[in-house]
């Protein structure tokens, strides 16, 4: 009886640990969206000449100047990664939020509802998010990055499948 109690202040422990997690990055996709488009457009592109430059002094790529079209579409490409790894990880944690969640009211969700409860999690934060910057200076609503925003969360929301999985049968082996 003691082990059983243990295991459950642990899964609630877990179960906080996860929701305060998710809220955290909820606030993290939330911030970057309040960004104005000149704040977001500085920072990205900051972000690239890091990037550049890091490429260029580990020899992967060989220094050379860039035209303002060529950064304007290495920062096009480097927005809609940070997109899909921003909802990547919406994805994740609200996966394994209803993944820890089912396991402490013992397994009442199964089959599409893993899925379709975090998805419809990640569509609602991702229209919020495209919301907010229709109403943000120099920013606008952008049914392509709900797209990528999309994408991005349906991957999250498959490798937490995935890890949890892997989990509960490296667990049954022990």
């Amino acid at each position: 009886m003691i082990a059983e109690s243990r295991k459950y202040c642990l899964n609630i422990s877990f179960l906080i640990i996860i929701i305060l997690g998710l809220i955290f990055w909820t606030g993290v996709v939330f911030y970057f969206s309040g960004q104005s488009g000149n704040e977001s457009t500085e920072e990205s592109m900051e972000v690239l000449h890091s990037i550049l430059h890091i490429l260029t002094q580990t020899g992967i790529i060989t220094a050379c100047d860039y035209s303002p079209e060529t950064l304007s579409n290495l920062n096009s490409l480097l927005r809609v990664a940070a997109h899909f790894s921003e909802y990547l990880i919406l994805g994740s944690i609200s996966g394994i939020l209803l993944r820890q969640i089912n396991k402490i009211i013992n397994y009442r969700f199964y089959g599409k509802k893993m899925f379709l409860i975090p998805l419809v999690y990640v569509f609602v934060i991702s229209l919020c998010d495209e919301s907010m910057q229709y109403f943000t200076p120099d920013r606008s609503f952008q049914i392509i990055d709900m797209i990528v925003d999309m994408a991005g969360g349906v991957v999250g929301i498959l490798l937490a499948a995935l890890v949890y999985r892997r989990t509960v049968k490296l667990t049954m082996i022990k």
